[in-house]
């Protein structure tokens, strides 16, 4: 009996499993953040952040790897082309995100509005930003996903140098906009170089305790995400 592959599975689907693991992973990363808070904000999660043991800020950046790695292998095997493999990946990343969300406000009440910010990843610093911008992201990204696989021959048709330019300038947009207000804060005390010194790890922890969200930058957010809905326009306009 020949093996069943991802390429003879329907793409409905493929759609639907993918759904289904998004929202298992989301169930699972929210779990593993509620009993993160309830170490170490056990009054509710709020700013200035809380200093934890620097063993245990190691294994939550290995966690953090880990997840971008499953959602990569995922994407690999349920696509058989490039253009297949990045839709999977934006779409699988997308009901991760906005499941964890889902999630947590079941487990936690939290947030308790689309303008509370969250503490998004700590790699290679802080991401800090209001709810609302990486849910936005992440139906972008559904949609960026949808062009691709559905309105576009299932993925099978090469993705243009413009697409994939627009697609990496509109992330790093992106991630430089969820970077700019803890970086902006941090940099008045510290360099850049101070945040990779082991020697200066006890200075970074402190003043990341003294961090507070001042003001997210809405001008750079949408500027990323014209960028990425350009990079699907240019794919769709290329037919």
């Amino acid at each position: 009996m020949k093996p069943i592959t991802w390429i003879k599975i329907p793409m409905g689907k493929r759609w639907l499993w993918l759904f289904i693991f998004g929202m298992a992973m989301g169930l699972l990363e929210a779990a593993v953040v509620v009993y993160l808070r309830q170490l170490y904000y056990p009054h509710g999660f709020d700013f200035p952040m809380t200093s934890i043991p620097v063993h245990i800020l190691g294994v939550e950046l290995c966690r953090e790897i880990a997840t971008i790695v499953m959602l990569l292998s995922l994407a690999w095997i349920a696509g058989y082309t490039t253009v297949q493999r990045l839709a999977w990946f934006l779409y699988s990343f997308a009901i991760w995100d906005l499941s964890y969300y889902l999630f947590l406000y079941v487990f936690l009440g939290w947030p308790s509005s689309l303008f509370t910010w969250d503490l998004l990843f700590l790699l290679p610093i802080a991401w800090t930003s209001p709810v609302l911008a990486p849910v936005l992201v992440s139906l972008t990204f559904i949609l960026l996903a949808w062009g691709m696989l559905v309105v576009e021959s299932d993925g099978t048709r090469p993705l243009p140098l413009l697409s994939w330019l627009l697609l990496a300038c509109g992330a790093v947009v992106l991630i430089f906009s969820f970077l700019y207000d803890y970086a902006s804060f941090m940099l008045q005390y510290i360099r850049w170089s101070d945040f990779w010194n082991s020697a200066k790890t006890d200075m970074v922890m402190y003043y990341s305790t003294q961090y507070i969200p001042r003001s997210y930058n809405w001008f750079l957010f949408v500027i990323g995400e014209l960028m990425l809905l350009g990079s699907l326009f240019v794919y769709r306009l290329r037919r």
